[in-house]
């Protein structure tokens, strides 16, 4: 069971990085109902026209999405022993 935590955080940090990068499925299956982050970055670009708060909004997602991967794999590296 311990061989297999690098192939299931490999998973989930894979999973994680496409969902946080999936746009079209949530705008086709949530409309306007369901919200994500990029659909919201996408509509501060498309309607109101605001540049700077969706660039803003794509940094904070981005420091998220890296910090969760660095944290992952060092987690990931602590519990393997390497």
């Amino acid at each position: 069971l311990p061989r297999l935590y690098p192939a299931v955080f490999s998973a989930g940090l894979i999973a994680y990085a496409l969902s946080v990068s999936a746009f079209v499925v949530p705008l086709i299956l949530g409309g306007d109902r369901f919200k994500m982050y990029s659909n919201l970055i996408y509509d501060q670009v498309t309607q109101s026209g605001e540049f700077g708060r969706a660039a803003a909004m794509a940094v904070v997602l981005l420091i998220v999405s890296v910090s969760l991967a660095e944290g992952l794999r060092f987690g990931l590296r602590k519990m393997v022993g390497r």
